[in-house]
């Protein structure tokens, strides 16, 4: 399985964030929000960085198919038990209210975090 989410850090002190399931349209699921929001809390620690650049992956040739992001990935919403759904709710992102936790993450961020937005978008 490759990463949910790309790093790339420049010697000038950005980081560029890109998320990483373009079969999907990068949809964020709970593994896509908690690693995002663990990889911005560490981001705060890092004296060197100046700016964060968050963006998603491009999925083959066809423009009408890249997409930085559609939002919430409902079918993983769609397929959650009660199990699941608890276990969920523990992690940094809740299952009612993914856009707005990892949102108010990237505003709690002591870095300038830019979206570079191409394709559709929904929910950011």
């Amino acid at each position: 399985m490759s990463e949910i989410l790309l790093q790339q850090k420049t010697d000038d002190g950005i980081l560029i964030l890109t998320l990483n399931r373009p079969d999907a349209m990068n949809c964020f699921n709970f593994d896509l929000l908690a690693k995002l929001a663990d990889v911005i809390r560490e981001a705060n620690f890092d004296m060197g960085l100046r700016c964060i650049v968050i963006t998603g992956s491009k999925a083959g040739d066809d423009p009408k198919k890249w997409s930085f992001s559609t939002g919430a990935d409902l079918k993983e919403r769609r397929s959650l038990t009660q199990t699941r759904y608890a276990d969920s709710s523990s992690r940094s992102a809740t299952p009612s209210r993914p856009s707005r936790t990892s949102g108010s993450r990237h505003r709690r961020n002591q870095r300038i975090c830019l979206r570079r937005r191409h394709g559709a978008r929904a929910g950011l």
